[in-house]
């Protein structure tokens, strides 16, 4: 069974390690947040990659590029600031690529 692994804003790393995920990692700048990126879709114990709206914002180009692959599965989710209207169209293309169908909310 793969692992869960996730990529946030430092401060916020810290309440997802207390809360048990120990592959939650904080990252300072969207170049650090790339690198650990790669490196966890390299890694073969993890099978979902979730990734905090306020450091996806930044690295857009490779979460698309890590998103055309099988696996992991990369997704983005909601940070400190609560959801980011602006990230709301990345996270519907996903969905319409994995899905194959567009679905209105």
């Amino acid at each position: 069974m793969g692992k869960i692994a996730v990529i946030a804003e430092e401060d916020l790393a810290g309440f997802f390690r207390v809360t048990g995920l120990r592959n939650s990692y904080g990252v300072r700048s969207p170049r650090e947040a790339e690198e650990v990126l790669w490196r966890l879709i390299e890694a073969e114990d993890i099978s979902v990659i979730a990734v905090t709206e306020g450091v996806a914002k930044n690295i857009m180009p490779a979460l698309e590029e890590a998103s055309k692959r099988i696996t992991p599965t990369v997704i983005t989710i909601p940070g400190r600031e609560g959801p980011l209207p602006e990230m709301a169209a990345p996270i519907m293309q996903l969905v319409k690529r994995t899905v194959g169908m567009e679905i209105k909310l």
